[in-house]
């Protein structure tokens, strides 16, 4: 029975972690891309 909670528990934690791994993926995403996008408008203002 132990055993079993123990599996269950890890189980949950590797989801949560599967979840924070994509939000942060996601993050990095959006980041780069505001950036990249900030930096061509530098470059051309009138663009």
């Amino acid at each position: 029975m132990g055993k079993v909670m123990v599996l269950l528990r890890v189980k949950k934690l590797l989801k949560t972690l599967d979840y924070t791994l994509i939000v942060t993926a996601l993050l990095i995403i959006i980041y780069g891309l505001i950036t990249i996008s900030s930096a061509t408008h530098a470059i051309n203002p009138s663009g």
